[in-house]
């Protein structure tokens, strides 16, 4: 690592040290490690943000999750968000220097668990910066397997291929309709989708949902230019069909069974072009 990308990485000691110090001293909380990019140097960079596995006792949950307040000694939040679940939580936040935490949460009873959990978010491994527990230790420091990749059901490509569709239909009779923010609002969601197909045809390729580097994805997604569209009504219009152009393509690598229907949509926006022309 250059001494220029050092400089710019300081950020992740510092916010370490001050978040082991900050948790060590309060006994509600059982253990913390570390895992992803933080532990990996050549990967590290200034827009890493840290990853914590936190173990804390189990009637304690409320004072770490949803609350941020205890955070506060590390500076002063730009951002969140979360996620409740079982046997984890996850929040992410943002501080105002743009320093970013990842924190995932568990109790100790779920924790004394976790060889039974079908996920565990360190399987490329984790480091303790501390543990009251030794047998938490040692279960938090063995080696997971990477759980197999499954790609999507034929039931929900065919699903998510006939709600775009639809959204696709509502888009046009909303620009039709003269409703453009709406009709906005939903070709934008066009787009995400032929990204999100996008996804799914890497996570297909390279059998993983984890990705270290762009690959298939960012080639597909230079094939996105036709979608750089103003927001007016014949931008709009525009929007919808690049959008459905590419995903009526990446629907047929996806299936050989796909049924194309572009030519449905290019009828109803020639209908809502015509009905507007003087």
């Amino acid at each position: 690592m250059d001494s220029s990308n050092q400089k710019s990485t300081t950020w992740h000691a510092d916010t370490i040290e001050r978040l082991t110090n900050l948790l060590q001293a309060d006994e509600d909380v059982v253990a913390l490690v570390l895992y992803g990019s933080a532990l990996e140097p050549d990967r590290l960079d200034s827009w890493s943000d840290v990853d914590a596995f936190i173990v804390v006792r189990d009637d304690a949950m409320a004072r770490f999750f949803p609350s941020t307040d205890w955070l506060t000694p590390l500076g002063t939040l730009f951002a969140k968000e979360q996620f409740a679940g079982e046997p984890t939580r996850t929040t992410r936040v943002c501080f105002e220097d743009l320093r970013k935490l990842d924190l995932v949460f568990t109790t100790l009873s779920e924790a004394q668990r976790i060889d039974t959990w079908s996920h565990v978010p360190f399987v490329e491994g984790a480091s303790t910066c501390f543990s009251r527990d030794q047998g938490i230790t040692q279960k938090l420091t063995r080696s997971f397997p990477r759980p197999a990749y499954a790609p999507m059901t034929r039931e929900a490509f065919e699903a998510l291929a006939d709600a775009f569709w639809f959204r696709t239909m509502v888009a046009v009779s909303k620009v039709a309709r003269e409703d453009l923010v709406i009709a906005f609002h939903l070709a934008l969601g066009l787009l995400q989708d032929g990204c999100l197909l996008a996804m799914l045809l890497r996570d297909r390729a390279e059998r993983t949902t984890v990705h270290k580097t762009g690959g298939i994805a960012n080639e597909i997604v230079a094939t996105f230019t036709e979608t750089a569209q103003p927001p007016t009504v014949d931008g709009i219009l525009n929007l919808i069909e690049a959008s459905g152009r590419i995903f009526d393509r990446l629907a047929g690598e996806w299936s050989t069974a796909y049924r194309p229907r572009m030519a449905f949509i290019s009828a109803a926006v020639a209908r809502a072009r015509s009905e507007r022309a003087p």
